[in-house]
This record gives C-alpha cells, sequence and structure tokens, in this order.
C-alpha cells in the first residue's frame, strides 16, 4: 500500500490562506432583498424584472447564466395568454382584410366630399364586418401597451445589472461565458442573434397580412438588414443581456412556430388562416424595386402639385 502523505506544518500554515483566498475570490451567493439594496428593485417594469431574477436565483440557487434564461422563458411564458389573443384576432382579420380596406376607402372618399352621412354608414359597415368575424380591435389595440413594457424592462433590466454590476453576475456558471457584465469578445452571441432575428421574422410573416399591405413585407425586410447591420452595436452589449435577448429571440420562434401547427390552434380556438391568405415576404431584389417605385411615385406626385400650383397662379 502507498504510503500516507505527511502534511507538513508549512503545508497546513498555507491551507488556511489558500482557502480563504479562494473564499474571498468569488462573491457571497445573491440574498432576497440585496438587489433592493443596490436600488435596482422597484415597481417600474425593469425593476419588476429584476426582482423576479432575483426571486429565481435565491430560490432555486441556479448560476447566473441560467437564471437569466429562465427569466427570459418565464416572461415570455407570461405573455403567452396576450400573445394567443392576439393571433385569434389577427387570424380572424386576414380573410376579411379586403372588405374592410373598400369600407375604409368608402369613408375616406366619404370624408373628402364631406358626406357625413355616407361616413357614418362607411363606419358601421366596417364595425359590422368586425362583429360578424368576431374581431375585437380593442384587443388588439391593447396588446402592444402590454408587452411594449414587458420587453423593455427585460432590456434595460438586465443592461443596468450587468453595467452596475451585480458582482454575482461576474461568476455566471456557464464555462463558455464565465462573466455575464462584459460583452462577447469572440462575438458569438451576436451573431447567434441576428440569425434567430431573421428566423423569428420569416417564421412570423405567415401571420401577417402582406396581400393588402405589401409594405408591411419590405418593411420586415428592412428589419432583417438591420439585423445584420445591428452586429456590430450588439457586440458591445453584455453578455447577459445578449443571453436573455436571445432566448427571447429563440423562445418566439419556436412558440410562433408551433402556433401554426393544425392541431394546436384548433386546441386554442385560431382560426386557420387559409393558404391564399398567409404571408410571404418579399425577395430582396422585389424590396429594391418597390422603393425605387416608391420613390419615383413621390418626385411625380410632387412634380405634379407643383404645376397644379402654378396652373392656379
Amino acid at each position: 500500500m502507498p504510503p500516507e502523505p505527511v502534511v507538513t506544518d508549512a503545508a497546513q500554515d498555507i491551507l488556511p490562506d489558500v482557502t480563504s483566498a479562494v473564499a474571498t475570490h468569488f462573491p457571497a451567493a445573491l440574498q432576497y432583498g440585496d438587489l433592493a439594496a443596490l436600488g435596482l428593485a422597484s415597481w417600474t417594469p425593469a425593476g419588476i424584472v429584476r426582482w423576479s431574477l432575483e426571486i429565481i436565483n435565491t430560490t432555486t440557487g441556479m448560476p447566473w447564466f441560467w437564471t437569466i434564461v429562465a427569466g427570459s422563458l418565464f416572461w415570455r411564458a407570461a405573455l403567452f395568454p396576450i400573445s394567443v389573443k392576439s393571433l385569434q384576432n389577427s387570424a380572424r382579420l386576414l380573410p376579411i382584410q379586403g372588405k374592410v380596406k373598400k369600407a375604409q376607402d368608402e369613408m375616406g372618399l366619404a370624408r373628402v366630399s364631406g358626406d357625413k352621412l355616407a361616413m357614418q354608414r362607411a363606419a358601421l359597415k366596417i364595425r359590422k364586418i368586425y362583429k360578424d368575424a368576431n374581431v375585437s380591435m380593442a384587443a388588439t389595440a391593447l396588446v402592444p401597451f402590454i408587452q411594449i413594457p414587458v420587453t423593455l424592462g427585460m432590456f434595460f433590466g438586465i443592461k443596468k445589472m450587468c453595467e452596475l454590476p451585480v458582482v454575482q453576475l461576474a461568476h455566471s456558471g456557464f464555462s463558455l461565458l464565465p462573466d455575464l457584465t462584459v460583452a462577447d469578445p469572440y462575438m458569438a452571441l451576436p451573431i447567434l442573434l441576428c440569425a434567430a432575428v431573421n428566423a423569428q421574422i420569416q417564421v412570423g410573416a405567415a401571420e401577417m397580412d402582406l396581400t393588402s399591405r405589401p409594405e408591411m413585407g419590405h418593411i420586415m425586410n428592412g428589419l432583417r438588414l438591420l439585423s445584420v447591420a445591428g452586429v456590430f452595436v450588439m457586440s458591445t452589449f453584455p453578455s447577459g443581456l445578449m443571453v436573455s435577448l436571445l432566448t427571447t429571440s429563440l423562445a418566439t420562434t419556436l412558440q410562433s412556430w408551433a402556433l401554426q401547427r393544425p392541431q394546436i390552434r384548433a386546441y386554442l380556438n385560431i382560426p386557420t388562416v387559409p393558404r391564399e391568405a398567409r404571408g410571404k415576404l418579399p425577395s430582396p431584389k422585389e424590396t429594391v424595386r418597390y422603393i425605387i417605385s416608391y420613390y419615383r411615385n413621390k418626385i411625380a406626385e410632387a412634380k405634379a402639385q407643383q404645376q397644379q400650383q402654378r396652373g392656379r397662379r
């Protein structure tokens, strides 16, 4: 048998120092109330988001990398009923967009001519179209007022935690991203987020009304281009914030894909959108042609107005 190791007096003197150094190198685990003491917990959207992350971390003991992932998924799940309600409305709205646009054009003509009775008839016609299709425009208008505060709260809440920083975030518990308070030195997270955002737009386009509003497809293409340019901007963001953004984008894409499955739509009472009414993003070449045509039309309209003004003089 090998001889037992002998611990010398010198080693015994060094061990407490080593243990103390390791203990002081890693900060103490976050305790409930610490973020409030730092002024980070409040009743603002960002403060509530930070408070939720504190609860997740202190109750589960998860490393901060996974705490941010779990918190991002939690808030995505909290918005799920709102997303379903919005999708129910948009799915019912897509097939009737032609009727709605026709009635809106009638209202516009009546407004120009000053025919108040015709305006009232057109307004009642639009209201009846919505009612017959069981579309709630009030609920549709309410959705952004709920989603936007949560989205901004996640962004600014986690961004401030990383920038302060909350010292525990410098020890993420994930070897590939050991420090969540600094930017990703390899730019992997910005590139992954760019790919995720493009996939999110591609998948979500099926629920857009691109038939009566073709400009929306070109706007989406513009956002895709901006996401590529945004890689360099996002490369300066703290890794913790990028982990949250990437998690949210992937979860949103998966949710959009799942909610397009017929079985899930039937279970959640979401009408199936006819194939001919489903949106399809235009190609980049079509977007360039649209932009050129748009500006040419605007220039032609401006010249026509100038000629009319000269003729009146």
